[in-house]
């Protein structure tokens, strides 16, 4: 899409520029800014791995690209894959995988919280019962030395 621009209006053209600052941002975003633990107002650049880029930061800058391109006036790459149609399509794609990963992501923390206090609630009532037979039988009991080592 970028070389179609410059193709297009040329190398020196703004609509190049534009094009290349988000290709740069989404190809060369190699370091990350993080404050410090000793001065707050500092920051420490510390490199990225390709897996920490998220897929929120691709998709916004993704959707710059084809709202800058949406912009330009005469806009006619070649190809169909680099044409406004189809790159709308492929950012509504996208944001419809994303809002789907969003949705089964807020599910799944909600399921983790569910079985988290069922395993909360199934270990107070082992307790429970274990305080019971200490009571009832005693801690020298048989009954109790066979639950002593239940842990949950």
């Amino acid at each position: 899409m970028k070389y179609a621009a410059a193709w297009q209006y040329g190398h020196e053209s703004i609509e190049f520029k534009l094009l290349d600052t988000i290709w740069g941002r989404m190809i060369n975003s190699t370091t990350v800014s993080v404050p410090t633990s000793d001065e707050a107002t500092s920051e420490e650049k510390k490199p990225r791995r390709n897996s920490e880029k998220s897929y929120a930061a691709m998709t916004k800058n993704f959707t710059d690209y084809v709202t800058i391109i949406s912009g330009f006036q005469n806009y006619s790459p070649g190809p169909e894959k680099f044409k406004l149609e189809s790159l709308n399509a492929k950012l509504a794609a996208i944001n419809s995988i994303n809002n789907a990963i969003a949705t089964k992501k807020s599910q799944l923390i909600s399921i983790k919280k569910e079985r988290l206090a069922k395993y909360r609630e199934l270990k107070d009532r082992t307790n429970r019962i274990k305080q019971h037979i200490s009571s009832k039988y005693g801690a020298d009991s048989d009954l109790y030395n066979q639950i002593y080592s239940m842990k949950f």
